[in-house]
C-alpha cells in the first residue's frame, strides 16, 4: 500500500478450508529487465498468499477500485485461483465468485 494508511499485507493465515499459514514469495526467484533497470515480480506457486483483513479507507465488495501489478507472464498454469484485488472480508471462501 503506498498510501498514508499503511494497509499493508502479511503472509496469509490459515483460513477456511486451508489450515495452514501460507509461505512468502521467493522475491528474487524472477528478476525482470524493464527499461534498463532490474525489478523483481512476486514469483508466486502453492501455498503462498498474502492478505490484510484489518484495512481502513479501501474498495470493499464492488466498489471500484485502482492497481497495478508487475508480471513476467511468463509463469502461470491452468488451476486455480489468484485474486488481484478486492476479496472476502474475512479468512472464509465463500464460493466461487464471492471474491468481488
Amino acid at each position: 500500500d503506498h498510501s498514508p494508511r499503511a494497509n499493508h499485507l502479511d503472509i496469509a493465515p490459515p483460513g477456511g478450508a486451508h489450515p495452514f499459514r501460507d509461505r512468502a514469495v521467493n522475491a528474487s526467484k524472477d528478476r525482470l529487465l524493464v527499461s534498463g533497470h532490474h525489478v523483481y515480480s512476486a514469483y508466486f506457486e502453492g501455498g503462498m498468499g498474502y492478505r490484510n483483513d484489518k484495512t481502513s479507507g479501501i474498495a470493499k465488495y464492488d466498489e471500484p477500485e485502482t492497481m497495478y501489478m508487475v508480471t513476467s507472464g511468463t509463469h502461470y498454469n491452468n488451476a486455480c485461483c489468484f485474486d488481484y484485488g478486492n476479496a472476502e472480508v474475512d479468512n472464509l471462501d465463500d464460493g466461487a465468485g464471492t471474491m468481488e
